[in-house]
């Protein structure tokens, strides 16, 4: 009887050690829980100001406006084919998209997720590759052939910076919101002062610069 006890003992007995534990945990998802799931590939995402909504960009030309405490989705409304052009204001609840209105005219909507409405249409030469708001709110941003900037708060048309020849891919301001940096198809990245659109920096790297993004202020 002596001998099968300790043998069963030493069957239940754990014999992995911390590495173990460490490994395992490292290998486990942060998932809270899946929002929903499509076919076709979700291409961009963009959280309202408070947390309370996401804006979901599928292939190939729809946005989804979800709630995401209750897993549900607000609305879907049609978009660009360009992937990309989704951006939220981080200072405020607005959120723009790249669209073609039904003659075929691309152009940006500018919409206020409190109140539930569309706020503007901003009318774009080009299809709007990538959309970028300024930190503090004041800017959106839109980029193809150059970058056209527009007042956030209206749509008000704000001037344009137009020597980027390789058609803008990616965009991102500043966290002071005094600068913009682009990257192009041609796989240069600039960076210009807002205020008097002159150009401040300017790097070649290897294709594409599909995204940009600045660092945490000190």
């Amino acid at each position: 009887g002596g001998n099968a006890e300790r043998r069963t003992q030493n069957a239940e007995r754990d014999l992995r050690g911390w590495e173990w534990r460490h490994l395992w945990s490292q290998c486990q998802s942060d998932e809270r829980f899946t929002l929903f799931n499509r076919t076709n590939p979700v291409t961009a995402l963009a959280f309202s100001t408070d947390g309370l909504q996401l804006a979901v960009r599928r292939y190939p030309g729809t946005v989804m406006l979800w709630d995401v405490q209750a897993r549900r989705m607000i609305w879907e409304q049609p978009a660009s084919p360009w992937f990309k052009a989704l951006a939220a204001c981080p200072s405020g609840p607005l959120l723009a998209w790249g669209i073609r209105e039904s003659n075929g005219a691309p152009s940006v909507l500018l919409w206020d997720t409190a109140l539930q409405r569309e706020v503007a249409r901003l009318p774009h030469a080009d299809d709007v590759v990538s959309l970028a708001f300024s930190p503090d709110g004041r800017w959106l941003a839109g980029g193809q052939g150059g970058i056209q900037l527009w007042q956030a708060v209206d749509g008000t048309t704000a001037g344009t910076i137009s020597d980027a020849f390789g058609g803008i891919v990616s965009l991102a301001f500043s966290p002071d919101s005094l600068r913009i940096a682009c990257g192009d198809g041609d796989g240069v990245v600039r960076v210009y002062n807002v205020w008097d659109r002159t150009l401040a920096w300017v790097r070649a790297v290897s294709g594409d610069v599909t995204a940009v993004t600045y660092g945490a202020p000190d």
